[in-house]
């Protein structure tokens, strides 16, 4: 199939002697959402299905977790042609390629008779939606579809491909398709911050004391440093739905209450990373 009969600009598009198109995946029935990802893998090229490979067993085991398979939802891609390595999202190429593609991605989605997606991955996020910041800024939100898409409700996510080269980001990518399943059985709340408390005393002290009676907590660390091996650690946040704490690791130092509840916390409790292959080397130090 020619991919202009279907509104692609290939014509002017940058990837048009690159590579060869993966077509979207329908669903075997009724969609319940829309997947849309990045471009094509070269395991997908060979197959000529999106979400194949390691990604998309990636992706099936954490709809599996909670009950669904990929075969339930309309699978696509932002881009039907393979990036070439070493194109960037933000690259001048890789954006013309998103804007000669997009006019197809609308297209076929604007005719699906659902309104509830999750794009993974810098590309599908960014032509879905239509933004050009970092996808680390706006993974896990919840947003419009820009233009035509406009009444779609998309799940903002890290691809596959990108927790298969970082671990750490598991429980991450975890939770975002868990909340694009609240979202298609129309089970997700509207988000509210929980209660956070940053400087030292007794309001601080009963949070932790709170957190330690969960028993999941949340952790994510700040360092000086971009190497978690050598990097000095700042502060420690500690959170669930309900209530956060940040902790200065030196304020933690110097008051030995505060040093043995957040450690108790850190030594007994099932932590989810917000970035473990940074938090886990850190917090291993100290």
């Amino acid at each position: 199939m020619d991919p202009r009969r279907l509104g692609a600009k290939c014509d002017v598009c940058s990837l048009s002697s690159v590579g060869k198109p993966v077509f979207p995946q329908p669903a075997l029935h009724r969609p319940l959402g829309v997947i849309c990802g990045q471009s094509p893998s070269r395991w997908e090229e060979v197959t000529g299905k999106p979400f194949q490979g390691d990604s998309g067993d990636h992706l099936e085991k954490h709809l599996a977790r909670l009950g669904y398979s990929k075969s339930q939802f309309h699978v696509t891609n932002a881009l039907l042609c393979k990036l070439p390595k070493g194109w960037k999202s933000n690259d001048p190429k890789t954006q013309q390629a998103i804007a000669c593609c997009y006019p197809r991605l609308e297209r076929e989605l604007v005719k699906l008779p659902t309104r509830k997606m999750i794009a993974m991955g810098a590309e599908g996020y960014m032509a879905t939606t239509g933004r050009r910041e970092q996808l680390a800024d706006w993974v896990g939100a919840i947003m419009p579809g820009r233009e035509r898409l406009a009444d779609f409700t998309i799940v903002i996510s890290l691809h596959p491909a990108f927790v298969l080269r970082n671990m750490g980001y598991w429980p991450a990518i975890e939770a975002f398709v868990e909340r694009f399943i609240l979202l298609v059985e129309n089970k997700l709340k509207p988000w509210k911050w929980p209660r956070i408390e940053i400087e030292y005393g007794p309001k601080m002290m009963t949070s932790l004391e709170y957190l330690l009676r969960q028993s999941e907590v949340g952790v994510d660390t700040e360092g000086g440093g971009l190497n978690p091996f050598r990097a000095p650690l700042l502060c420690i946040g500690l959170a669930d739905e309900k209530r956060a704490v940040s902790v200065d690791y030196h304020l933690m130092q110097q008051h030995r209450e505060l040093n043995e509840i957040v450690r108790e916390i850190l030594a007994t409790k099932g932590l989810i990373y917000q970035n473990g292959a940074y938090d886990i080397p850190i917090l291993s130090r100290k």
